[in-house]
């Protein structure tokens, strides 16, 4: 006679609360399906929920959160808003933005007189009315120029990729700008975890960064102005084909020497991993995984994660997605 395996059979687990309504899983939670995803940079996360059709009293912009988990064992995974509401006969259909919908919604025209790209950050959350999560000082600039033409998100994320900084919302809405650290690991093993994978490995087509900046008046300082002097702002990362930038915020030879290491860094990833797992809710944004197991051998390895999505409905489970990287050589 085969040994059978003990196996612990888990039940996966919603809390779901929008404006003051609360749907539990256990009874008539009313949830037939939903989708979620959040990710470095853009777009902002998202939460869409299908759910039965009967009154409601949530309306548009009602706070939106959402836990996933199993057998009580719940971890938050969005914090947002609602922002439209379609109703058919017997079901109704939901879609939530993140708190960053702020940020998307700012359009300023600011000067910044010697202040780092953390202070900067600060001050255009302050203005969005968005929540800090972990705001890292980077780089200061001398004079740094927001204006109208492109969103507070998107300067945000150009002041992240001169600090090699990532730039994303947290499970509770609040916005990190910070340089990755990996601060947990998480195995997922093939057969057991794992539900399938997509690999990408990109050419890299550059071998080092040249970053051109705003010349200052002197080599002796950033403070002076540009059209006073011939002198050009130059730094080089790396040897070989260069990745070349030219970038008027850059006005010293020092924050030049930064920000082109800091373009090193980002083209020497190379290796995109789409994984999809059973549902995983404690991994989030900024974690690593450890993939085990695979007859590919290239494919055991750690990545970062940059993508985060989750999927629960009747007939598919509890599913989750992530989206991550790994540097490599070229």
């Amino acid at each position: 006679m085969k040994k059978v395996r003990n196996m612990t059979i888990t039940h996966p687990e919603f809390e779901l609360q929008i404006g003051e309504e609360k749907f539990p899983t256990k009874g008539d939670g009313g949830l037939l399906g939903l989708e979620m995803g959040r990710n470095i940079g853009l777009p902002i996360d998202h939460l869409f929920l299908v759910l039965t059709n009967r009154e409601y009293k949530f309306e548009k912009h009602s706070p939106v959160k959402l836990k996933l988990g199993y057998d009580g064992k719940l971890n938050q995974v969005f914090s947002g808003s609602l922002d439209t509401i379609e109703a058919e006969i017997s079901k109704v259909s939901i879609n939530a933005i993140g708190q960053s919908k702020g940020l998307v919604d700012l359009r300023v025209n600011k000067l910044y007189q010697d202040q780092s790209a953390g202070s900067i950050v600060k001050d255009l959350l302050s203005e969005a009315k968005v929540e800090k999560h972990e705001i890292q000082d980077g780089i200061s600039f001398p004079l740094y120029v927001v204006d109208e033409r492109h969103n507070g998100l998107e300067h945000i994320i150009k002041l992240g990729d001169r600090c090699g900084y990532d730039v994303y919302t947290t499970e509770e809405g609040k916005l990190a700008f910070k340089r990755f650290e990996t601060k947990k690991k998480s195995k997922l093993k093939f057969s057991v975890d794992v539900l399938g994978v997509e690999m990408k490995k990109r050419e890299r087509f550059f071998e080092s960064s040249t970053i051109y900046g705003e010349s200052p008046s002197s080599s002796k300082g950033a403070e002076t102005f540009h059209w006073w002097t011939k002198e050009d702002i130059k730094a080089t990362a790396g040897e070989g084909k260069a990745f070349v930038l030219n970038d008027p915020a850059i006005r010293s030879s020092e924050n030049a020497e930064k920000v082109s290491k800091t373009m090193q860094e980002w083209v020497s990833y190379n290796q995109y991993l789409a994984v999809t797992t059973i549902g995983k809710p404690d991994i989030q944004i900024g974690h690593t995984v450890i993939l085990e197991g695979f007859s590919f051998p290239t494919m055991n390895n750690d990545y970062e994660v940059i993508g985060v999505e989750h999927y629960m409905s009747k007939p598919r489970g509890f599913t989750s997605r992530f989206a991550c990287r790994r540097r490599g050589k070229p």
